[in-house]
């Protein structure tokens, strides 16, 4: 590839790396999120999830199409064991005409292959849908902390501004990944709980049941979990604000040689804010 031997003989630079889709670019994903108008209508007469919503109706198309891809990748993946299964009924019984096991492992082989095109489609649209969701709630924090009254600046510090446009618009991208996580995990286990039964008969209720058991206890993990990220995120404030303040007052943090204290007190942030990562 020209660009990767270009960038081990020197340093690549911008002008190097070609352009992103217009339609992937800040501006746009910006755009679309606005022309949902769900960031027109006064705070008051918001309702629960807007943001959710408008995120949703900018990329419907991808969505979508998306949750296709999801759906034909779960299909090719539960025929694979009963293309398998009758593949090893045509080893074990003689009589069967040649013809059907080529058949069968046709029939696998192209199965295995639909999976991976499918799934890796998937992936690629859910990381678009992802992208333009992150690169859109950046755009809107920035535009917002650019308008930020005296008094609304005093509430909120540079931390918080920072960790949304860093952290949380980041969370858009990585649950991106599992849009459609919930009906493909109960498809799953439909057509498992299906093919275990024909294969082992009522003996697979004894795993059914232990999975059942389990979902109480993954559900508690999930809100620790979730409790302690947010304990960690107002770590994260803390540390990014007073890095902040003394970026902002490095000339009397040198005049004074107050750099050990601030990076005691940085790297104490910072220790207590990786006890909840």
């Amino acid at each position: 590839d020209a660009l990767i031997r270009k960038g081990f003989e020197r340093p690549l630079q911008k002008e190097d790396v070609w352009d992103i889709n217009a339609d992937m670019t800040t501006e746009a994903s910006a755009a679309g999120l606005a022309a949902t108008g769900v960031l027109d209508a006064p705070p008051a007469q918001r309702r629960n999830h807007y943001l959710l919503r408008g995120l949703y109706r900018a990329n419907f198309r991808d969505f979508w199409i998306s949750a296709l891809y999801r759906l034909g990748q779960e299909l090719a993946q539960l025929v694979q064991p009963i293309l398998l299964a009758d593949i090893l009924r045509f080893l074990e019984n003689p009589d069967v005409p040649l013809s059907r096991g080529l058949l069968g492992c046709f029939l696998l082989f192209c199965a295995a292959c639909t999976k991976t095109l499918l799934e890796n489609h998937y992936f690629i649209t859910c990381v678009r849908c992802g992208i333009r969701a992150r690169a859109a709630c950046v755009d809107v924090v920035y535009a917002k902390s650019l308008r930020l009254s005296a008094a609304a600046r005093a509430e909120a510090s540079t931390g918080q501004i920072v960790n949304l446009m860093q952290i949380d618009a980041q969370k858009f991208y990585d649950s991106s990944w599992g849009l459609h996580l919930v009906w493909a995990a109960l498809l799953q286990i439909v057509g498992c709980v299906v093919l275990l039964f024909q294969l082992l008969g009522p003996s697979m209720l004894a795993g059914l049941f232990t999975m059942i058991v389990l979902i109480p206890v993954n559900m508690q993990l999930v809100k620790i979990q979730h409790q302690r990220r947010k304990v960690a995120a107002k770590k994260t404030d803390a540390r990014v604000t007073t890095i902040n303040e003394v970026l902002l007052a490095i000339r009397a943090v040198k005049l004074y040689a107050w750099e050990m204290l601030f990076a005691e007190r940085i790297s104490k942030n910072r220790q207590e804010e990786l006890v909840f990562i």
